[in-house]
């Protein structure tokens, strides 16, 4: 479960929430914009691309299985 807070800091709180499929929910994250770049190490798919533009409705918008291990994103 990849857990969605708020972007102020001084009083963080829980937005949402997203289930993703297998057991390692991110291992690294970036927001740029409307989207939420996942990377998990031990799942397929490893890459997702989350639609964070409604922080209470988080969408999975695309997802893919990399080459090797992923380290980073941006």
């Amino acid at each position: 479960m990849t857990k969605w807070l708020s972007t102020s800091w001084g009083d963080p709180n829980q937005q949402s929430d997203l289930d993703l499929s297998g057991n390692d929910d991110g291992d690294k994250v970036q927001v740029d914009g409307s989207y939420a770049y996942i990377i998990r190490e031990n799942n397929d798919p490893d890459f997702i691309v989350i639609d964070v533009s409604d922080p209470s409705t988080p969408i999975q918008v695309g997802s893919t299985t990399l080459n090797g291990k992923p380290n980073n994103i941006f």
